[in-house]
This record gives C-alpha cells, sequence and structure tokens, in this order.
C-alpha cells in the first residue's frame, strides 16, 4: 500500500509539473521582407494638456456627442474605396524570440539594445500567431477601423492624470495659504492609418503614425513645510514615435517595433491588417 501511494503521488507530481511548465517554443515568426521605419524616443518631462483639449475629451463631453454621425461617415460607400484597418497592440517579453526577429533577427544576443524596424507579413500568418500570442503575450488592445482610401483615420487608447504643476505660497499675518496649481497629463498610444491606392493598380501604400506615452508616477520635486500644505508634483515619461510607409497587396498585413516600456522586461509590437476595397 505505501507503495502505491507513493507511485500515485509522482504520478500527481508529474503531471502538475508538465500543467505548471512554459508552453513549448513557437516556430520562428514567418516574417517577409524587412522595413526601416522613423523612430524616436525620449524620456522627460510630459507637457500639460490644453484646458480646452481636456474640456473636450471629457467623459461628459463624449456622452453628450453623438455617434451616429460618426458610424455614418465611416461606413459611408462601404465596399468602394475604402480600408479596413486591423490592429493589435502586443506587449511580448523582452527575450521573447519574436520580439528579437522583429528588432535585428534571431541571433541577436539579449544584452543588445532593441532598435524599431518593420516587416511583413502574410494576414494568415499573423492570424495565426495573434491566436498561439495568446498564451505567451499581452494583446493590449485590438481595435478596428473603416477608412475611406487616401482619408486618414486615427484612433487613440489613452488615460488622463492630473498633477500639481504648481503652488503659489502666501504667507499673512503669519498664516500659510498655498494656492495649488492643478494640470491634465495625458498618457497612452495613438495611432494614425492612411492608405492610398498604388498609381499602377498594384496594391496599396499605407502611412502608419504610431506613437506611445509611457508615464512613470509623477515625482515630487518641492513640497511646503514636508509636505503638510502640498507638494509640487512633475510627470516623467518615456515618450516614443514610429512611423513606417510601406507598400502592400490590397490585402496585406505588418509587424511594426519592437519599442521598449517603462518596464525594461517588455517592449510592445504593433500589428496590422489592411484589407483595401
Amino acid at each position: 500500500m505505501p507503495r502505491s501511494l507513493s507511485a500515485a503521488a509522482l504520478a500527481a507530481a508529474a503531471l502538475f509539473a508538465a500543467c505548471a511548465s512554459s508552453p513549448p517554443p513557437l516556430p520562428p515568426l514567418a516574417l517577409g521582407e524587412r522595413f526601416d521605419v522613423v523612430y524616436d524616443g525620449r524620456v522627460g518631462v510630459l507637457p500639460p494638456m490644453d484646458p480646452a483639449v481636456v474640456e473636450a475629451t471629457s467623459a461628459l463631453a463624449a456622452l453628450n456627442g453623438s455617434t451616429a454621425d460618426t458610424m455614418a461617415a465611416a461606413t459611408e460607400d462601404a465596399g468602394t474605396g475604402t480600408a479596413a484597418v486591423r490592429l493589435w497592440l502586443i506587449e511580448l517579453p523582452a527575450d521573447d524570440p519574436d520580439a528579437r526577429a522583429l528588432a535585428d533577427g534571431a541571433a541577436v544576443k539579449a544584452a543588445r539594445p532593441i532598435h524599431a524596424r518593420g516587416a511583413h507579413i502574410t494576414p494568415q500568418a499573423l492570424a495565426a500567431r495573434i491566436e498561439a500570442w495568446h498564451d505567451r503575450a499581452n494583446v493590449v488592445s485590438a481595435p478596428f477601423l473603416a477608412t475611406k482610401l487616401d482619408e486618414p483615420a486615427m484612433l487613440r487608447i489613452s488615460q488622463q492624470r492630473a498633477a500639481v504643476s504648481g503652488l503659489r505660497v502666501q504667507s499673512q499675518a503669519g498664516v500659510l495659504a498655498v494656492d495649488p496649481q492643478v494640470d491634465t497629463f495625458e498618457h497612452g498610444t495613438r495611432i494614425e492609418v492612411r492608405v492610398q491606392r498604388n498609381g499602377d493598380g498594384d496594391g496599396v501604400t499605407a502611412a502608419i503614425a504610431w506613437s506611445m506615452v509611457d508615464m512613470n508616477e509623477p515625482r515630487t520635486v518641492a513640497a511646503v513645510d514636508g509636505g503638510a500644505f502640498g507638494s509640487l508634483e512633475v510627470p516623467i515619461a518615456l515618450q516614443q514615435s514610429t512611423k513606417a510607409e510601406v507598400k502592400l497587396a490590397a490585402h496585406g498585413a505588418l509587424l511594426l517595433g519592437p519599442v521598449p516600456t517603462t518596464d525594461r522586461r517588455f517592449v510592445q509590437a504593433l500589428a496590422v491588417e489592411i484589407d483595401a476595397r
């Protein structure tokens, strides 16, 4: 009996280890021709939003605005002279082979920095990879855009945060008064896509601008009486932009990135599938 119990325990442990182990490695990413992109990245102070923009993008303004006109404009003349654009914003471990393959090739060592690039990929290979990535990556967002050819379409995924950006200190009759100035700061992702049919009728040209603002917690740079009367905060952000213009088949796909994040363990990539009619 003890031997039977031991064997059962070993079998259960082996089954648990098999379930808890990491998923098997994926086959090499089926990337096509690579292309260079225009990349700019820096870490610096995040400028505040214009108060008028804050008011226009508030939750109350969104509730008061009608989406019927926007939807009608996006779907007008659907089927002719339009482009369906599907986007995937994907977060991958920095040492993931797919991230390295997209950057510089599979032989790149993990210690080397990653440089944003672009690569063609077939829609079928992209769909298969998106499905496989569900087990080992984070699909941050997967929006869908419908736009007319030759007209830009824009998507913004952002958050707004308030921070004390100024302090007016006054002392009268021994009484200290602090008047804080509060500004709003925006961080998130903005993607612009413009699809044009090539003059020779062979496919399309897609111009993509991908901007990302990854904000750290606002840093306290000054305080009145040890913070008892107020503190001055400065939001610091990793600000990046990636731009590319590339020729594709009428139904084609591409990958951009990867770009770093404030968490050095992860990078982000942008997958784009375009179906022009």
